[in-house]
């Protein structure tokens, strides 16, 4: 599944490194988020990518269209800026198999974006692989998915936190492989970038966790969640 939202620039290498992994996939997901660029015909381009449109919604509201338009029993995300390693799914998608794992990240890497690189060469960022809990570093079951609920659509760049957050409270097996499965791409326009109050949203979401957790610590269990 790939959002996107007035991603001509680099849509292409999105979907290209898709294309190019050593496992292949079983579909691909362009879901256009309203944008006002060339971003559906870049998509369109490749005959192997199916693309949905739907009006400006956010990330979240794209990532669950396509999540609910699909059948496939796992699922990836990868934002349209981003690029997936060759390897990822050869990494990932034996781990999703073992007993009691039904969720799996890797290591992401930034990189400044060279067409970008005169104008951004003083920005600090992190240049070492870290462990990517991000969207575009994982590969889900669906079923998991599901028990987790769909990536929050009311506030803008708090779709993954909110649903990472709500993954961590459920009882559901998390892997992290020691690899390289994603090259976040560093370019000015990243949304948290371009938006000064991503940070007090982040908090909230924090303390909306916790007042959650809170609130379950003191209600009886109702049984556990199965496969």
């Amino acid at each position: 599944m790939i959002p996107a939202w007035n991603a001509e620039r680099y849509l292409g290498e999105a979907i290209e490194s898709v294309l190019g992994q050593t496992v292949p996939v079983d579909s691909i997901v362009v879901v256009d988020d309203g944008s006002t660029d060339t971003t559906v015909a870049v998509a369109r381009r490749y005959p192997s990518v199916r693309v949905i449109q739907q009006a400006h919604a956010g990330a979240g509201a794209a990532r669950n269209r396509g999540v609910t338009d699909t059948t496939e029993a796992r699922l990836a995300f990868l934002d349209a800026d981003d690029i997936w390693a060759p390897r990822k799914l050869e990494h990932q998608l034996p781990r999703l198999e073992e007993p009691g794992v039904d969720v799996v990240f890797g290591l992401v890497q930034n990189f400044l974006s060279p067409d970008m690189a005169d104008e951004l060469d003083r920005i600090d960022f992190e240049r070492r692989p870290l462990r990517g809990f991000s969207p575009s570093a994982l590969v889900v079951s669906r079923v998991a998915w599901e028990h987790v609920g769909p990536f929050a659509t009311g506030e803008p760049l708090t779709d993954w936190v909110d649903w990472y957050l709500r993954l961590q409270e459920r009882d559901i097996g998390v892997a992290v492989v020691g690899e390289v499965v994603v090259h976040r791409r560093v370019h000015g326009g990243n949304e948290t970038m371009r938006d000064p109050l991503a940070r007090t949203a982040y908090v909230r979401l924090v303390k909306h966790a916790l007042d959650r957790r809170r609130r379950q610590a003191t209600q009886p269990p109702v049984g556990s969640w199965e496969h």
